[in-house]
């Protein structure tokens, strides 16, 4: 054998040992770790709904009746015509509050100070810039 081929020989041997330590090193490490490292908690019984974003079964029919209002509020799309000011992102409160269900959370990213007066009349009237 010629030296440039003894030379290309051993480089095709030690990639390919290169190559097999890298493999065994990757599957080592996957192998060792599990699929989800933090353990979930376990949630005490009767405190939530069967799931998420159902009314509890032990409800009141005043609860319930407030639970579904909510929900309608929450899915109710506004316009500028019914209340919708020009600095809010999304048209239903649902476009945020959507986390793990609508009406849940939402990503923290602003805080709002909503700042108005109840007329006599009982009506609310918006102070400011559309009450921000």
């Amino acid at each position: 054998m010629n030296e440039i081929a003894s030379f290309g020989a051993r480089h095709r041997a030690r990639r390919s040992g290169l190559s097999a330590v890298g493999a065994l090193a990757l599957a080592l490490g996957l192998g060792g770790c599990p699929d989800d490292p933090t353990p979930k908690a376990e949630i005490a019984p009767g405190i939530f709904a069967d799931s998420f974003g159902e009314a509890l079964e032990r409800s009141t029919p005043e609860q319930l009746a407030t639970f579904e209002r909510g929900h309608a509020v929450a899915l109710r799309r506004f316009s500028r015509e019914t209340g919708l000011g020009p600095y809010f992102n999304l048209a239903s409160c649902a476009g945020c509050h959507e986390r793990p269900v609508t009406g849940g959370s939402a990503g923290r990213y602003r805080n709002f100070l909503l700042v108005g007066q109840v007329l006599p009349d009982g009506s609310f009237q918006n102070v400011g810039v559309n009450g921000v």
